[in-house]
């Protein structure tokens, strides 16, 4: 049987015991706070880390795998700005309107009007050997990183518009010659073009085929001629080249595939005025209107072939794409010259409108040098050469054919729009720098 009074001393035992206990070992419970900081809320003795005293190291470091995986890509790219100076491919030796079978119209020559069955005087056609798209400014920026198994790169560039202007003032020029002669402009008939001051015509198709001069179907010109050619083009291109080839020389290859984009767009405006030396009340205005747009896009293969040293490196990249070309092609013509006879009050206005989309190949070649200052900045020249196989361009997209009045039997210009790809080439130096992170 166990007494109370056993019990009574078994509990005063078990309380010394703990209070000896207690008082021998570390103390429980926060200690005195003597400085520093405790975030709110939180007790000292907690397994707390603390970011404001880097107790788990600081934001941005290795620590942390998106940072560090950002620092380590941006220690590993670099950036390229470039000015271009590039020519875009001139029209050429073109003529404007229809073919003549036995001339070509640049040389003053005399024809008679259909219409009227009367002489026109020494007439000449407009042409596009002077139109020049050459010293077309542009930039181009490249952003590059490199990784162990290579290397991508990222560009983008574009022109200014590139323009070709041209005009004749044709009664100007007429009354000029005249003055500087002494004639008497009471005596000629200003509407009929002089050697010295020729009229200009533009060429039509008869029933579909080209005519000799003999029997020439033309638009004529006595008062005057403007012409306007607006070329512009931009693009894109990501490109992953392969790690360099190991080799004993410093020349290295690299492997390159990417994809690319290029948009060439253009316009061409023209317009004439007759009005019969003077003469009319209303005098003929026929406005032509030209448009195309390219837009080409598709795989790239090519490659890298590099010389390096420790200031220079020489490097060639030619590189060619498989693309469709997605293009727009429109013109339009309007203007009083442009009423049909049968119809005189009716629109003048006719548009024609294609979409079609083409096969293509874009061939590039990039020529570079290289001069490194320091290690972390380049100064560079370079010369590009680029080769479009099909484009559309508005000079090489009308067709000036001639209709036939019912009731007169007069003939009234008729010019529809018929697209016929071609080459087109843009080369050209550019300058500029590289800046590696």
């Amino acid at each position: 049987m166990i007494r109370p009074a056993s019990i009574q001393t078994a509990i005063a035992v078990m309380l010394l015991t703990a209070s000896s206990v207690l008082a021998q070992g570390p103390g429980y419970g926060p200690p005195a706070m003597t400085g520093g900081f405790a975030p709110p809320g939180v007790s000292y003795g907690q397994n707390v880390v603390n970011y404001r005293v880097n107790q788990h190291g600081r934001h941005g470091s290795d620590t942390q795998p998106i940072e560090a995986f950002l620092r380590q890509a941006g220690q590993r790219s670099w950036l390229r700005l470039e000015y271009l100076h590039w020519n875009i491919e001139d029209p050429g030796n073109r003529t404007v309107g229809a073919p003549i079978l036995d001339s070509d119209g640049r040389e003053p020559v005399e024809v008679t009007d259909r219409n009227e069955v009367e002489p026109f005087g020494f007439s000449v056609v407009p042409n596009f050997d002077g139109a020049s798209l050459n010293d077309t400014s542009g930039i181009r920026g490249t952003y590059g990183i490199w990784f162990d198994g290579g290397s991508i790169e990222f560009s983008v560039f574009g022109s200014e518009q590139a323009s070709a202007d041209d005009r004749i003032n044709i009664q100007a020029d007429r009354l000029a010659e005249f003055e500087r002669a002494g004639t008497d402009l009471t005596t000629v008939d200003l509407s009929l073009g002089t050697d010295q001051s020729p009229n200009v015509i533009i060429p039509l198709l008869t029933n579909g085929s080209p005519t000799n001069l003999e029997d020439l179907r033309f638009i004529g010109l006595d008062s005057s001629y403007t012409s306007s050619l607006r070329s512009q083009f931009w693009g894109a291109e990501l490109n992953v080249l392969s790690a360099p080839q190991a080799s004993v020389n410093p020349v290295t290859w690299q492997w390159l595939g990417g994809i690319r984009y290029l948009s060439f767009d253009e316009r061409l405006s023209q317009t004439g005025v007759f009005d019969n030396g003077g003469t009319l009340e209303v005098p003929l205005e026929y406005n032509f209107r030209s448009s195309t747009i390219n837009n080409s896009y598709g795989p790239t293969i090519g490659f890298r072939s590099q010389f390096d040293s420790r200031y220079l490196t020489l490097s060639v990249t030619p590189r060619i794409t498989f693309a469709l070309n997605d293009y727009t092609s429109e013109s339009r013509t309007f203007g009083t010259g442009f009423a049909d006879p049968d119809d005189p009050d009716g629109s003048t206005l006719t548009r024609f409108s294609e979409e079609e989309i083409d096969f293509t190949t874009i061939t590039q070649v990039t020529f570079m040098a290289e001069l490194h200052p320091t290690e972390a900045f380049t100064l560079f020249a370079g010369y590009d050469f680029l080769w479009n196989s099909r484009v559309v361009r508005t000079f090489n997209q009308s067709t000036f054919d001639s209709a036939v009045s019912v009731d007169t039997g007069a003939f009234f210009p008729a010019v529809t729009s018929r697209p016929n790809p071609e080459s087109l080439a843009i080369e050209g130096l550019s300058f500029g720098a590289t800046l590696r992170f």
